[in-house]
């Protein structure tokens, strides 16, 4: 293997923890480390809202979802992101497509309050409920401080009526 194709495998599996990185910390980690995972003239762009321009409305953007409960530590929200493909589109450059699942997690144990059915044995079984599925796009760059996500996109191609409430929340 040569020097080259040894480095592209480093960045690749640097790139997929960055991936990672935002799913996980958004459902459950600090909002300033998330952040850092952008650049500082990152774009996040969701179709049919407003793109957010900078590292700093990115952030804030997650705060208001936060201070709402749709996303973050206590939402019971997920992020899966799935069937993550990485491409080089230069040596400091690349770009990701993975797909979006997001669900709405068992409740903790004890609370009654989560979806389920009865099975044969007449008790209820209780399974996460998926929100939307979708398609990221991302653009990558990198940084003396790792690579950063430069625009994200998000397509989505399926929701449900509880999501469509959760984004509606979003514009109030």
């Amino acid at each position: 293997m040569e020097e080259h194709e040894i480095r592209w495998a480093v960045d690749e599996l640097e790139i997929r923890n960055v991936i990672a990185s935002l799913a996980l910390l958004s459902d459950m980690g600090d909002l300033d480390e998330w952040g850092r995972l952008f650049t500082e003239d990152a774009v996040y762009s969701l179709r049919g809202q407003p793109a957010e321009n900078s590292r700093a409305e990115i952030v804030e953007s997650g705060r208001r979802r936060r201070s709402r409960g749709t996303h973050g530590p206590g939402s019971s929200n997920r992020h899966l992101s799935a069937s993550v493909l990485v491409r080089s589109t230069g040596p400091d450059t690349a770009e990701v497509v993975s797909y979006l699942a997001m669900y709405k997690d068992l409740p903790p144990e004890g609370d009654d309050h989560g979806s389920g059915s009865a099975d044969n044995g007449g008790e209820a079984v209780k399974s996460p409920e998926l929100l939307v599925l979708g398609t990221y796009r991302d653009r990558l760059r990198r940084t003396s401080d790792g690579w950063k996500v430069t625009h994200r996109d998000l397509a989505e191609s399926s929701q449900t009526p509880r999501w469509r409430a959760i984004m509606e929340s979003w514009t109030k």
